[in-house]
């Protein structure tokens, strides 16, 4: 029976808190915002242009009333003018000859010289007997004419003015201004009359700049007297209509309207005159008077638009950008859900922004902290409740920042094994809004895999260790089985025969040279383990491959030509001088055996910075550096012998022809003086090998050799000899009480001690470095509480860098170190050193 399948969990395993709105939710509401920013717009710009249009009506009724105005008071003051002019020719009339002073008083008249086309007078009949337009009698008659006929049938003596009309005499159209003359006995007597040109009546505003607007001149029964612009079309009469509106504008103000004459909409404004029977209207056209408006009208809705378009564009560029963020958001979601670190994202005010599954089940912690309302500190105390990784994560509640609280130090990571077992990478880091971002990473098997490789590693490097160890013994122990047999033949040899001294001098002889090859075997080995004694000092690069260069032109054969090549000024190098010589010497004897048929070889120096790590095959810190270069053009090698050269015991000469510790003495020299050791190969071209030594500013010193102190051997001088081997004691006691020194020998620093306490004329004391219980050093220290001034010898056979140290702090004053083997005249020289500096003191 099939086993049932599990219900699969469909609630979210990842918590993304503060998600945006659902996708149509999203776009409905991006719909909605849009329409309404757009009628905000709108409608702003609607109330802006109905205030504009507003404001440019209430300006355009406000200059017709002012213009209406100006022109009432101009035609008042013209008509006024006339009428005065009429009254004097009526009194010239009444009290003289018709034409008596007329001519001269119409000629010198200023406003009347300006205005009238003719003035007249005429008699009751109507016959015209004075005219300014010509001085000789006419025969005209005006009976018929309005202006005569209206004055002389009115009971009432006013200024009449009559529509216009072509004058008979002057031939032009005028509007006539009359006034009846009056006999003795008050009946009529005929008209005085002024005619006027219409066109003046609008010649005032022709210099002012009203569009398409006209002027009207009208009286109030509709009779239209002047218009400005003027036209062939104007009628003779407003129409009634126009009539009342007109006269209705006089007590209202202003009206807007079409025109009745040329049917353009304007917006008009009428005075009436006072004391006289005419109206004045003014009217702007509308098209002028809205210009400015259209045009900001025009510029508002293209602006506005404009906006809607972009409103429109912004807003969908948003919903596309929206709806990328929800895209972007769920592909995030499924990405945090399936890999394999967990994530926890804190914001600043501690909320939890992301926390996935995988950081749960790392973590070990509750699902209840998936709630969105849970905050970074209700987390930290989930870890220390749990123990998770000790205090590193104590949050403090004092501290409003969470990257405070978790990154007191800043950004870091850390590891740790959590309670549940698993080894976690812990990563945090500060996001710009003040939040933090922690990842989680199991890498539990990746130490695992780290432990493993480590542990073969070490295997690895022990065993070949091991064999390097192992060769280094089987070389050790030929070479010194070689010297040992030297050593056991000739002092068999000694032993047989004891009666021929030449041949006890002979062996004892081969005895210290074999010796010497020890010692010699033993100085390389130290080299190589980079323990021997180095002085270093500053060496001039250029004069030391100078006087190799002669050297070795002498000693590596005419088959072999020595070159040097020098890079401008170099500073001095720091290295021992004597060590450096005896490598550089060696290197060329190799130099030399590789290469059989003869060559060249090329001794060179320059001044280098340490090279970039990654571009040289040599690891050097930072600084100056002298590069001594040693090149043949021999057989080279291979990149599998390149990379055995410096082993150990390891050669490319023939058995017997080499110890194959020449390159090794040479890296071990130049890594202890602090540089380092390259070599470039290339087969049948040639090897270059470079001693990279430290620069130095300091100059070259020569301090030249003390004196040697000459001492009997009936000096008397009392050696106290500490050494734990009897052999090296007994050897070096005889030495010493050969050369008349009296010497008084200890196994140990305990004995050495007790026959300083008890007697206080020891002149020199000897003592071996490494004794069980009280080494030489803590001998020459207690020594030297009873006498500060005691000279010491301290004898070693291997004197490590601790060694080197403590004894560079620990003793002062009179003191040498003095390196196993030594012989006997060596050792004599350093005692006759030390006394002699207490003489001279």
């Amino acid at each position: 029976m099939p086993r049932p399948r599990r219900a699969r969990n469909t609630r979210p395993r990842l918590i993304l808190i503060n998600r945006t709105l659902r996708d149509r939710r999203i776009y409905g509401w991006h719909i909605t915002w849009i329409g309404l920013v757009i009628c905000l717009l709108w409608a702003g710009i609607g109330l802006n242009l109905r205030h504009e249009y507003d404001h440019a009506e209430q300006e355009a009724l406000h200059d017709t009333a002012n213009l209406a105005h100006a022109f009432e008071e101009n035609i008042t003051r013209t008509i006024e003018g006339v009428d005065q002019a009429l009254l004097f020719m009526r009194a010239a009339r009444q009290y003289g000859t018709a034409g008596l002073g007329l001519g001269h008083w119409a000629d010198t008249r200023p406003l009347l010289g300006d205005l009238h086309v003719q003035m007249g007078i005429s008699d009751r009949n109507g016959n015209v007997i004075w005219s300014n337009l010509t001085s000789e009698p006419t025969r005209v008659n005006i009976a018929d004419r309005e202006h005569f006929q209206a004055p002389k049938n009115s009971s009432e003596d006013k200024l009449f003015i009559s529509k216009p009309v072509v004058g008979r005499i002057s031939g032009t159209r005028t509007i006539q201004f009359s006034r009846k003359l009056l006999a003795a006995d008050g009946s009529f007597n005929g008209v005085a009359v002024v005619s006027l040109d219409p066109d003046y009546l609008s010649r005032f505003y022709r210099s002012i700049s009203i569009g398409d607007g006209s002027i009207l001149l009208t009286r109030t029964d509709g009779l239209i007297l002047a218009r400005s612009p003027n036209s062939n079309t104007v009628p003779e009469w407003l129409p009634h209509y126009a009539t009342l509106r007109v006269l209705h504008a006089t007590e209202n103000g202003s009206f807007r309207g079409e025109s009745s004459i040329d049917r353009v909409e304007r917006i008009f404004s009428s005075r009436r005159l006072r004391n006289y029977p005419l109206t004045v209207t003014v009217g702007l056209a509308t098209k002028d008077v809205f210009a400015p408006f259209i045009r900001s009208a025009r510029i508002y809705v293209s602006a506005g638009a404009a906006l809607s378009i972009a409103i429109i564009v912004v807003g969908f560029v948003m919903i596309r950008q929206r709806n990328a963020l929800l895209a972007s958001r769920q592909a995030l979601a499924v990405t945090l859900e399936h890999m394999s670190q967990g994530i926890v994202m804190i914001d600043e005010d501690r909320n939890v922004r992301i926390f996935n599954q995988r950081a749960l089940d790392l973590l070990g912690l509750p699902r209840a902290l998936l709630d969105p309302r849970r905050t970074g500190g209700q987390i930290v105390n989930s870890h220390l409740k749990h123990g998770e990784f000790g205090n590193q994560e104590i949050w403090n509640p004092n501290l409003s920042r969470p990257r405070e609280a978790f990154c007191p130090n800043g950004d870091y990571i850390h590891e740790g094994v959590h309670s549940n077992g698993l080894v976690l990478e812990v990563r945090t880091q500060h996001i710009p809004d003040g939040g933090i971002v922690r990842t989680y990473t199991d890498i539990t098997a990746r130490k695992q895999s780290e432990a493993d490789l480590a542990a073969a590693q070490a295997r690895a490097t022990h065993a070949e260790r091991m064999q390097v160890l192992g060769r280094l013994a089987g070389g050790i122990a030929h070479d010194f089985n070689n010297i040992l047999q030297a050593v056991q033949g000739s002092a068999t040899l000694i032993s047989k025969r004891v009666d021929d001294p030449s041949s006890i001098r002979r062996f004892a002889q081969m005895i210290s040279d074999v010796t010497e090859r020890g010692a010699s075997i033993t100085r390389r080995l130290l080299a190589f383990a980079r323990r021997g004694e180095l002085r270093a000092e500053p060496v001039d690069a250029a004069a030391l491959l100078s006087g190799l260069c002669e050297i070795l032109s002498h000693t590596l054969g005419g088959s072999v030509t020595v070159e040097t090549r020098v890079s401008g000024e170099l500073p001095p190098l720091l290295a021992d001088r004597g060590q450096l010589e005896t490598v550089v010497v060696n290197l060329a004897m190799n130099a030399r055996d590789a290469m059989p048929g003869g060559g060249t070889l090329t001794l060179s120096a320059t001044a280098e910075a340490a090279p970039e790590p990654g571009t040289c095959t040599v690891d050097l810190p930072g600084g100056r550096y002298v590069r001594l270069s040693i090149a043949d053009t021999g057989t080279g090698m291979d990149e599998p012998t390149l990379v055995r050269a410096m082993e150990p015991f390891f050669s490319t000469k023939p058995p017997g022809q080499g110890t194959g510790l020449g390159l090794s003495m040479a890296k071990g020299f130049v890594e202890q003086s602090g540089g380092a050791l390259s070599i470039d190969s290339v087969p049948g071209r040639g090897t270059t090998v470079s001693l990279w030594l430290p620069a130095t500013t300091r100059a070259e010193t020569i301090t030249p050799p003390p004196p040697k102190p000459l001492f009997h051997e009936e000096s008397g001088t009392r050696i106290l000899l500490v050494d734990d081997e009897a052999m090296i004691r007994e050897t070096l006691a005889a030495c010493l009480e050969d050369r008349g020194f009296e010497v008084l020998t200890a196994d140990g620093g305990a004995e050495a001690l007790d026959i300083l306490a008890s007697r206080a004329s020891i002149d020199v004391l000897v003592t071996d470095l490494s004794m069980p219980g009280v080494d030489g050093l803590a001998v020459i220290e207690k020594a030297r509480h009873h006498r500060p001034d005691l000279p010491a010898i301290l004898l070693t056979g291997y004197a490590g860098h601790g060694a080197q140290l403590a004894v560079g702090a620990s003793i002062s004053g009179r003191f040498t170190l003095v390196r196993k083997p030594v012989s006997e005249a060596q050792l004599i020289d350093r005692i006759e050193a030390l006394l002699a500096v207490g003489v001279s003191e």
